[in-house]
């Protein structure tokens, strides 16, 4: 179920994540549903946490998560869409998404990267994964992980 941690995607972006440091970084959770993957973050010593999604009862859900598991003062769930919300500067952004999306999204995700960031993004289906890989490349990443469970993919991507 999404939201709870067991669907398949949301488990690839947990297992890439704590493959990752996240000490002391920013990071910004786009899509964030019910919080969990800026929940983790935060838990994992990430400095300051951004969720951001367009759904206000996610954005509901996320904040009373986030309170339930005593996120720091500088974890924020705001409404609204990327160009919105987010400022910049940030060490890894999370967008378990849909493939769609996620083609959209690369080219205003890789200027908000800090140099050498990182985005994992999950929510692909096998058959798109090519797709998603050269948008990508053009937006300036470089693939450095991949994982695969059922029909789904999660990658790992840095900022050229």
């Amino acid at each position: 179920a999404f939201g709870t941690g067991q669907h398949e995607t949301t488990l690839m972006c947990l297992e890439l994540m704590e493959e990752m440091d996240l000490l002391d970084k920013r990071v910004l959770d786009v899509g964030c549903g019910t919080g969990i993957l800026g929940i983790t973050a935060d838990k994992l010593g990430a400095r300051e946490v951004l969720c951001v999604d367009m759904d206000p009862v996610a954005v509901s859900a996320a904040r009373h998560n986030a309170a339930l598991n005593g996120c720091k003062e500088e974890f924020l769930c705001v409404e609204g869409n990327l160009a919105d919300r987010a400022k910049g500067g940030y060490d890894v952004i999370f967008a378990n998404i849909v493939a769609h999306v996620i083609l959209a999204l690369l080219p205003q995700a890789a200027p908000l990267l800090a140099g050498g960031g990182q985005m994992v993004v999950s929510g692909i289906i096998r058959d798109r994964e090519q797709e998603v890989l050269a948008a990508a490349k053009d937006a300036g990443f470089m693939a450095r992980g991949r994982k695969g469970m059922g029909e789904w993919v999660a990658l790992l991507l840095e900022r050229a």
